[in-house]
C-alpha cells in the first residue's frame, strides 16, 4: 500500500469527521447567538423579541395555509359549462 493510499481517511471516517464537526458548529453559532442578543437587547428583551417574531410566523405560516388551500378549493371546484350557442338560431 502507498504512503498516499494509508493517508487517506476512510469514508466512514470522513462522514464521521463532517457531521461531528458541523454539529459542534452549529452549537457555537446558537451559544453565541445567544449571548450576543442578551447582551445587545437584554434577557427579557432579546426572549420578547424571539416569542414576538415566533407568533408572527406561525401567523404567517397560517395565513398562507389558508391562501393554498382556498386556492386548492377554487382549483377543484367544477365549472358548470355554460350554454354553447349554435350558429342556426
Amino acid at each position: 500500500m502507498s504512503e498516499a493510499a494509508a493517508a487517506t481517511a476512510s469514508p466512514t471516517n470522513a462522514t464521521g469527521y463532517s457531521a461531528a464537526q458541523q454539529l459542534v458548529t452549529t452549537d457555537w453559532n446558537i451559544v453565541v447567538a445567544i449571548v450576543l442578543m442578551a447582551w445587545a437587547f437584554g434577557w427579557s428583551g432579546g426572549k420578547e423579541l424571539v416569542s414576538t417574531s415566533y407568533t408572527g410566523a406561525k401567523d404567517k405560516a397560517a395565513e398562507q395555509k389558508a391562501a393554498h388551500a382556498e386556492r386548492k378549493r377554487t382549483k377543484k371546484a367544477p365549472t358548470r359549462p355554460g350554454r354553447m350557442l349554435s350558429r342556426d338560431g
